[in-house]
């Protein structure tokens, strides 16, 4: 047996047995060091660089002089394990290992992908609905919010609808407070009536069709009336109230004014009927005395006092057409107003926005504006009013409060 106690040498190696003797069992005596345990005939192990992991070369030779049987069994068991360890490890194959940098990847597409979800459903929910106009891009369009159009318009505002939010009415606003007395009410659209030479219906609409008298578009034009259409107009309302004519008044007339009622139904309305009545309308006093003359105009002899018809019968027609409607009636303070709307039908039957006196006069409308298509026999001034998009020109009538409470007519504003 090798000395391995001198310190500097290789690594202890445990004592081989002659191969020709049988193996013998380990015996561990104890308390002796010099009995030699049996050697295993095969494995030959490696005994553990201790030299390698001592910290100095004194400490390794206290170990080998202490070396007992028992301490070389338990480095052969240590060896063992270790080889069996090594022999594991080379034959069984290790789980591969899940790679901490594809899972972190995985997490922040699958963080990415629900912000973008959650983003995307965001702008579809709450986004307004804009609708592009003519001068509008897609490069452009704003998002602001749709504020809420006002009740005289048709939608939308809110027009809440998606699909558009465009109000194509035109901007109209009342002023004042709105009349509720009904005597009122009748008052106001009498007058209007008067004013403008036909009588509303039922529906506040007023048709003049062809006739030839077109005072009408006058005082909507002008804002006034002629004083010889304020006197017509009167004297037509008052026809009713007319009186006959004596034959020495007749004869008056007709000697003064030369003149005949041969053909005449000779009756006449007394001056001061007439002017009570356009003290009433008018706000003041009538001048009686000779005016000027217009178609189917009254006359007026000074001698008798009597307004009278000496046309024996006129008429004739127009291709022209005119309309108004009462939309609605206000007061306010002292004044009354009547709001209209107005329109027009020319000689191929497209609508007109407004009446003419270019084409009562010339037969022209360039300055007015189409509102709608041709008529046909069925369409009814309800029907084209009732386009509330459609740009019809709107007026008002001005009356003041007289001192007996009653209304008079002051002028016609166009809005």
């Amino acid at each position: 047996m090798e000395d391995n106690t001198n310190p500097g040498l290789g690594p202890i190696q445990p004592a081989t047995p002659a191969p020709e003797q049988p193996v013998q069992p380990m015996q561990i005596p104890v308390n002796d060091s010099t009995v030699e345990p049996a050697a295993e005939p095969v494995v030959e192990p490696v005994a553990p660089n201790i030299i390698a992991d001592s910290p100095s070369e004194t400490g390794a030779a206290e170990f080998a002089s202490e070396e007992t049987p028992l301490q070389n069994e338990i480095l052969r068991e240590l060896d063992n394990s270790d080889e069996d360890i090594e022999t594991i490890a080379a034959t069984t194959p290790e789980p591969p290992k899940k790679s901490h940098a594809v899972t972190a990847l995985v997490i922040i597409l699958i963080v990415v992908a629900l912000g973008l979800a959650g983003a995307f459903a965001y702008l579809y929910f709450t986004k307004p609905t804009v609708k592009l106009t003519d001068n509008t891009s897609s490069k452009n369009t704003t998002t602001n919010p749709v504020k809420p159009v006002d009740n005289t318009n048709t939608t939308d505002n809110t027009d809440t609808t998606p699909a558009d939010t465009t109000d194509t009415t035109p901007s109209f606003t009342t002023e004042g407070t709105t009349i509720t007395n009904s005597d009122v009410i009748s008052e106001l659209t009498e007058k209007a009536s008067l004013l403008l030479g036909y009588k509303f219906d039922d529906n506040l609409i007023i048709s003049t069709g062809g006739s030839v008298a077109a005072e009408d578009v006058d005082l909507i034009t002008t804002g006034n009336l002629k004083e010889t259409y304020k006197i017509n107009h009167l004297a037509y309302k008052l026809a009713a109230e007319a009186r006959s004519l004596t034959d020495e008044e007749v004869d008056t007339i007709e000697n003064e004014d030369n003149i005949s009622l041969v053909l005449t139904d000779k009756k006449g309305i007394d001056g001061d009927v007439l002017a009570k009545a356009y003290k009433d309308l008018f706000g003041e006093e009538l001048e009686k005395g000779p005016f000027e003359k217009s178609a189917c105009s009254y006359s007026y002899n000074a001698s008798v006092d009597v307004y009278y018809n000496g046309n024996g019968g006129c008429g004739g027609s127009t291709g022209y057409y005119r309309y108004y409607r009462i939309t609605d009636f206000t007061e306010k303070e002292k004044a009354a107003y009547v709001y209209i709307q107005a329109a027009s039908v020319n000689d191929y039957g497209s609508i007109l926005c407004d009446v003419s006196r270019e084409f009562l006069e010339t037969g022209a409308d360039s300055t007015v504006e189409t509102c709608g298509p041709a008529l046909t026999e069925t369409t009814s001034p309800e029907e084209f009013f009732s386009d509330t998009t459609a740009k019809f020109a709107r007026y008002r009538f001005v009356f003041n409060q007289a001192d007996d409470d009653s209304y008079y007519f002051v002028k016609v504003e166009k809005l």
